[in-house]
């Protein structure tokens, strides 16, 4: 297997940092004291960088290309591979809060512009000396457990010239005097010629030392053994700790060796904590022998025997390829082995066997380890069960197919209930308003006819409202945009509303400005039929007071060439009840409706959300906001275009499209004078056709007009109102005196 290439000597430092001079200037400084310098003025090209040429360390800037060093900062430290890169942020010295967020994200200095280059070169070396002892300490870890058991085995067959190789040597009397000391130069704490002659009791600096190596000095003399005691020293530089090793060497007298072990005793602690923290694990760890042929296994933690069921004795010396089983043909496998070739690292799932022969689904992470020297010597790979969680995610995604799958059938269902229901009620409503004219019918019986026809309509307008909803849920409503008159249908609604606003006693205002454009191009349908919905709801919940509408334009126009903007603000506002806070995020949901709604038991629950729906698939959006007790107020946008033409349509009509004349629809005032002026004869027939809420008659009789240029707007609307089953409203359009 190749091992990974050898690092150059010169330590890597990456540059993040989209100013191109602050950039340069850096570089240049870096590359000029022997460093290799990477450059990137973007987060892409900064991952981009790391990945192809891992830096020693990485200068950050706190903002590159609106993207946040902090979240970029905290991402690497998330990650196995980057998470032990030394990264300086690049700030400026007035934003101090940016200085405790570069150490919160898990910086470790923080350098600000303007730079200071002897500052900026000083803390670039302390990081990198430090990130260089913290790599000396991971390879030595390894190196040192062999290296005790090297010891062991030593100081058993050489323990004499273990011995014989102090670093301090003093030799006393068996009463503590000083007769000799071997030591470097700067060792000794006491210079050597105040020591000799005097005893070990009197020295000051072995405070709470003394009594015990004076004890071990007499115990050694008089059994003929060897001594070894270990005891601290408070030194200048810090808390050492030594051992000393006394050996007999005259009748009465002792050589003490003496040696600092503090670092040794350190690193031990350092490596007992690693092994408890990796056999506390909650992942399984196994780790191999890449040096071997075929990288057995040298240890495993208990996580892992728990995971797959093999004991370490079963494990250890083989390799792991056991866990696949039979299931070899993994696309996975094949990414495990890439890395291994190249001696890199990898993050997989794939299916293992456990010893029982029942399968898991393995999320394994292999990580390479390299020596001082950069060899590879180990690979470590964490292992976790996955299996719940996949399964989780599978079951999941079932129920969602089958919920999709019966949304689909339950709206189509509505659709074609709908449609069956919708025929024979017309003509319930068309026959009660035929025998209600009857002059000789008794009050009552009108009486009756009118809880018909007002239980009717309701019905009516909930089944039109299922079925619009259906449609928008089953993907069936497009976007059909026109050019057409906005203030045509401005003022359709307002004559629509007028009437009953005065009967209620309420004051309904149209305000809008001057640039309001006369002519716009979206969906004329969807449009009136939102602005229909919003006003007959204010007017419903408001007794006193006003409903105002609102038409604002936010930009100027686009031309119907270029990509839509949103141009047209509009604003229904009215003194109402109010809705309740806690009902607003549910006042767009399918058959929801607020307590005053529900109090006047008018409504199906599903106007706001069809207006709502129509808005979005106008390219808008809508927002409520609303007070209890002072009203609510409705606010929605919607892209559109001024058409390309400046002529006036009322003035002079201009060459009409295939758009304008597919979409060209009259207001209701319109369609009543075009009816009235029909030949008697037609009208009558159409009259009976739409008691009857028969469509294909009404179909028939439109179908007279067809190729006559004067009554396609006629035909038009009439179809529109056959395909929407409004046969009511063509039933009172037709009534002949």
């Amino acid at each position: 297997m190749a091992a990974h290439p050898a690092k150059p000597d010169r330590d890597n430092i990456l540059i993040a940092d989209d100013g191109t001079d602050s950039l340069k200037l850096l570089a240049s400084v870096l590359t000029s004291k022997g460093y290799r310098v990477g450059k990137a003025i973007t987060s892409n090209q900064l991952l981009r960088e790391i990945e192809i040429d891992p830096p020693d360390l990485i200068l950050l800037k706190t903002h590159i290309f609106g993207a946040n060093g902090f979240e970029i900062c905290q991402m690497l430290k998330s990650q196995e591979t980057t998470r032990n890169i030394p990264i300086i942020f690049i700030g400026h010295a007035d934003r101090e809060a940016e200085s405790v967020r570069a150490f919160e994200a898990g910086g470790v200095d923080y350098i600000t512009k303007p730079y200071r280059v002897r500052e900026v070169l000083a803390r670039i070396q302390n990081q990198l000396k430090i990130l260089k002892l913290q790599r000396q300490l991971q390879a030595g870890n390894a190196k040192l457990q062999n290296e005790l058991i090297e010891r062991q085995r030593l100081e058993e067959r050489n323990r004499a010239l273990v011995n014989a190789m102090p670093d301090i040597m003093f030799r006393h009397r068996i009463d503590g005097t000083y007769l000799d000391i071997q030591a470097r130069e700067g060792v000794l704490l006491v210079p050597r010629e105040k020591l000799i002659g005097t005893k070990l009791q009197e020295t000051k600096a072995l405070e709470g030392a003394k009594k015990g190596l004076l004890y071990y000095i007499r115990l050694a003399i008089e059994k003929d053994e060897m001594q070894i005691y270990e005891h601290d020293l408070q030194k200048p530089d810090g808390l050492h700790i030594y051992e000393t090793r006394i050996v007999k060497s005259g009748v009465d007298e002792a050589v003490c060796i003496v040696r600092d072990v503090t670092e040794s005793k350190l690193a031990q602690a350092r490596l007992h904590l690693l092994e408890r923290a990796v056999a506390a694990s909650s992942n399984g760890i196994v780790i191999s022998d890449a040096s071997q042929p075929d990288m057995p296994v040298v240890y495993v933690n208990p996580r892992f025997e728990s995971i797959t069921g093999y004991s370490a004795t079963e494990v250890i010396g083989r390799n792991c390829r056991f866990l696949q089983g039979s299931d070899t043909n993994q696309p996975t496998i094949a990414e495990i082995r890439a890395a291994l070739s190249r001696g890199g690292e990898c993050r997989v799932i794939l299916r293992n066997y456990r010893k029982d022969g029942s399968m898991f689904w393995n999320q394994l992470s292999i990580s390479p380890v390299t020596d001082a020297t950069g060899k590879l010597t180990n690979y470590i790979g964490a292992i976790s069960d996955m299996s719940d969680r996949i399964s989780a995610e599978i079951a999941l995604q079932q129920a969602k197919e089958k919920a999709e799958a019966a949304n689909e059938a339950k709206s189509q269902f509505l659709a074609n209930m709908s449609h069956e229901l919708r025929t024979p009620l017309n003509a319930i409503l068309g026959f009660a308003q035929v025998v209600a004219q009857d002059p000789s019918l008794p009050i009552e019986s009108r009486e009756h006819l009118g809880i018909i026809s007002r239980s009717g309509e309701h019905l009516l307008d909930l089944i039109n409202d299922v079925l619009e909803m259906a449609k928008i849920e089953s993907g069936q409503i497009t976007f059909n945009p026109s050019n057409f008159n906005l203030y045509r249908l401005l003022d359709g609604l307002e004559e629509m509303w007028r009437f009953k606003a005065n009967t209620k006693g309420i004051r309904l205002i149209f305000a809008y400005n001057a640039n309001l454009p006369k002519y716009i191009y979206t969906d004329e349908i969807k449009l009136r039929q939102t602005l229909l919905n919003l006003l007959g709801n204010a007017i419903k919940f408001t007794q006193t007071g006003s409903v105002t509408l609102r038409i604002d334009l936010s930009q100027p126009l686009t031309p119907i060439s270029h990509p839509p903007s949103p141009i047209l603000q509009f604003e229904v506002e009215d003194t109402g009840y109010g809705i309740a806070p806690e009902e607003i995020d549910t006042l767009f949901e399918p058959f929801m409706q607020t307590e005053s709604g529900r109090r006047s038991q008018e409504g199906t629950g599903l106007g706001l959300s069809i207006s709502r729906n129509f808005v979005r698939i106008m390219g808008g959006e809508m927002s409520v906001t609303s007070q209890l007790g002072k009203g609510t107020t409705f606010k929605f946008h919607i892209p559109t275009y001024l058409h390309d033409r400046s002529t006036d349509i009322f003035d002079s009509p201009p060459p009409e499209t295939e758009l304008t004349r597919d979409r060209r629809l009259l207001s209701l005032q319109a369609l009543q004078a075009e009816i009235s002026s029909m030949p008697y004869e037609w009208v009558h027939d159409l009259h009976k056709a739409a008691i009857l809420a028969d469509p294909n008659a009404i179909v028939g009789l439109i179908d007279r007009m067809a190729g006559v240029r004067d009554r396609e707007p006629l035909a038009l609307t009439l179809r529109t109102l056959v395909n929407e089953f409004r046969f009511d409203a063509i039933f009172e359009l037709t009534q002949v005196p």
